[in-house]
């Protein structure tokens, strides 16, 4: 079987804002690192909710 043991999991709240999070939570390295983008704009992270990671991970094969 093949088992995800690490995953970034974050509440909604911070799914649909991260930079606004960050700046609330005083959490400027955060900020910087989760809020960087590709040269097209689209953001380097993802914060993906629940039901969208678990559709990745069985379109991947990933069992657990």
């Amino acid at each position: 079987p093949v088992i995800d043991s690490h995953v970034h999991l974050y509440p909604s709240e911070i799914n649909r804002d991260p930079a606004g999070w960050a700046a609330r939570a005083g959490e400027p390295h955060w900020a910087r690192l989760c809020g960087r983008q590709r040269a097209d704009g689209l953001p380097v992270q993802a914060f993906p909710e629940v039901a969208d990671l678990l559709r990745t991970m069985d379109e991947a094969g990933i069992e657990r």
